[in-house]
């Protein structure tokens, strides 16, 4: 069961390994930050293929990793002792058509937008100017009632 992997030139980065039953599966990492999952099971002669983002890689990794994930939405929130009254949540939203091509800065008060992923790229504390592309993962803070609005204006 050795890993095995291959560079290809302009189009990513190939990881291969056989399971203990004999199926093959390969993972092509592109350079686009796209992932394809190929499946060729040990007695059915047509591989299955699975195209995902890069953020449906990493949730399927932490799936497989067994990591918890909630199926909705991810996200953390805090209540502390000093200030029963107050809820701060971190959550991740994908940036969705209502949303794309508006500044960082634009976005409505009461949320701060601490990073962005982009294409592979991550960005930690965005500048308000940064404008927002259809698909971006944002990681945003803010009281949980005005993080909840946020969230879905974000994936509108």
């Amino acid at each position: 069961m050795p890993l095995r992997s291959r560079d290809h030139p302009g189009i990513g980065t190939t990881y291969e390994f056989e399971s203990e039953a004999g199926d093959t599966i390969a993972v092509v990492w592109r350079v686009s930050g796209n992932v394809q999952v190929y499946l060729l099971a040990k007695d059915f002669p047509v591989p299955c293929v699975a195209d995902l983002s890069g953020a449906e890689a990493r949730r399927l990794g932490s799936i497989l990793s067994g990591a918890p994930v909630k199926p909705a939405k991810e996200g953390v929130e805090i209540t502390f002792s000093t200030l029963t009254d107050l809820h701060i949540g971190i959550r991740t939203c994908i940036v969705g058509k209502r949303l794309a091509g508006r500044r960082i800065g634009d976005l409505p008060v009461g949320v701060i937008v601490v990073a962005i992923s982009r294409g592979g790229k991550n960005t930690a504390s965005p500048p308000p100017e940064m404008v927002l592309q259809e698909g971006d993962l944002t990681v945003a803070v803010g009281e949980s009632g005005v993080l909840a609005a946020f969230e879905e204006a974000v994936r509108g």
